[in-house]
């Protein structure tokens, strides 16, 4: 299983297998989230190393930058986007962007 470690001030993907931290750092919570949703598969199985997962962290960040007005990906469903950096529902999937601290 992988999860988030971290919060508002950074955070890096956690192997729970092997209590080991690996890929890309963060700049927060939201966007791991988000990374892992736009990723559509466990980053363990992607081949290579740490050099493979930060390709495609930058594939994420340049993807993401396309979005008008810098959209920010819902971290339930992926695909939707808030409507501004203030809101707190998804647009589509009506997810509590507030709970994306939670897991």
């Amino acid at each position: 299983m992988v999860r988030v470690f971290g919060g508002a001030r950074g955070a890096v993907l956690i192997c729970t297998t092997t209590a080991t931290a690996f890929g890309p750092v963060f700049t927060d919570r939201e966007e791991a989230l988000c990374f892992l949703a736009w990723l559509g598969t466990d980053p363990r199985l992607i081949g290579g190393n740490d050099e493979r997962l930060v390709e495609k962290y930058q594939k994420f960040l340049c993807a993401r930058k396309q979005v008008l007005g810098g959209y920010r990906a819902c971290w339930v469903c992926g695909d939707a986007f808030f409507s501004s950096d203030d809101a707190r529902i998804c647009d589509v999937c009506k997810s509590d962007r507030s709970l994306s601290n939670a897991d």
